[in-house]
């Protein structure tokens, strides 16, 4: 098969899985090579189909085999994160990003996950810290956190709360 038959295929699997057709982009993978699946475009396809399915063992197993092979790509470092995070192991995945944000402190896609984790962790001020360093370093960051209504939920909570009032004398009353 040549390379631009397999990119088209690995186009159609990303079309697919883009249209919630899952089957239909792991019959399109499997007609590829496996050889070429094995590659860092076929491997992000799979990655993108366990993400759709919600298979988190699988996603970052996937993950970290692209972050082997791309390891100066950041987002092969978010997606082994997410994985982890979403395969239960948050306090994994904070460890993981806060590794990443050393390497890559510039990022803003680092700061804004590890807001959301610090958040399902209940530690609101980190939570404030990397948000602020996120909204600093990218504008869509900064829309991303005011339309997060799950990930950044309890942030907002905080910031929704019934903030305690002076209690009103007698005199103040009248």
């Amino acid at each position: 098969m040549c390379d631009e038959q397999i990119k088209m295929r690995l186009e159609a699997a990303e079309g697919y899985i883009e249209l919630g057709m899952l089957d239909e982009a792991v019959r399109e993978l499997h007609s590829i090579p496996a050889e070429d699946r094995m590659g860092v475009g076929g491997l992000t396809v799979l990655l993108d189909l366990y993400r759709a399915r919600g298979e988190w063992s699988m996603m970052e197993t996937v993950a970290l085999l692209l972050l082997e092979e791309d390891s100066g790509n950041v987002e092969r470092w978010i997606d082994v994160a997410i994985a982890k995070r979403l395969g239960g192991k948050v306090e994994k995945a904070r460890q993981f990003l806060l590794e990443t944000a050393e390497f890559f402190p510039r990022t803003a896609l680092v700061h804004y996950h590890l807001a959301c984790i610090e958040c399902q962790l209940g530690n609101i001020s980190n939570a404030k810290e990397h948000l602020a360093i996120s909204k600093d370093l990218c504008l869509v960051c900064r829309v991303m956190a005011l339309t997060d209504e799950t990930e950044l939920r309890p942030l907002w909570m905080e910031y929704n709360a019934p903030k305690p009032t002076q209690a009103l004398s007698a005199k103040d009353a009248w």
